[in-house]
């Protein structure tokens, strides 16, 4: 059984689209129910093209809107039919609280602090440097 792609878009901001809601237009119910078309529609259809079956592909408008939620990674621009210029495209890795219980990323919150290290790219003995010039600088030492 093949398994799905999904992909993600939401209108631009900047063509009167009411505050990033969906505005899609629907048809009368054809042979295999309603029909929905826009631009997003056509995005959505043609991102989801291009993203290997199980995987999720987001729209640029998409991605910033849920950064601080899921870890993305950008992909390389896609041409498309019916856009005039390369769409920029970000694959879901997925939610951050999945990626710390799996020991892929640490992360930690607070109000006003944010740290995050996706332990798949970075050395750890480096971080531990950087980490440790930051509590120097907190501690109000200079780290030479």
């Amino acid at each position: 059984m093949a398994r799905p792609r999904v992909a993600a878009t939401v209108p631009n901001p900047d063509r009167d689209s009411h505050r990033l809601l969906y505005r899609w237009e629907f048809r009368q119910p054809g042979p295999h129910g309603y029909t929905i078309i826009g631009n997003e529609v056509n995005l959505a259809a043609r991102l989801q093209s291009a993203i290997e079956p199980g995987s999720i592909l987001l729209s640029h408008e998409t991605n910033a809107l849920v950064q601080g939620l899921v870890m993305t990674e950008e992909q390389p621009p896609i041409t498309v039919k019916g856009f005039p210029k390369p769409i920029s495209g970000y694959k879901l890795v997925g939610t951050y609280d999945d990626l710390v219980k799996a020991g892929r990323v640490v992360l930690e919150e607070r109000d006003g602090l944010r740290v995050l290290v996706d332990l798949t790219k970075q050395n750890k003995t480096e971080v531990i440097q950087i980490l440790q010039g930051i509590l120097a600088h907190l501690r109000g030492k200079k780290k030479k």
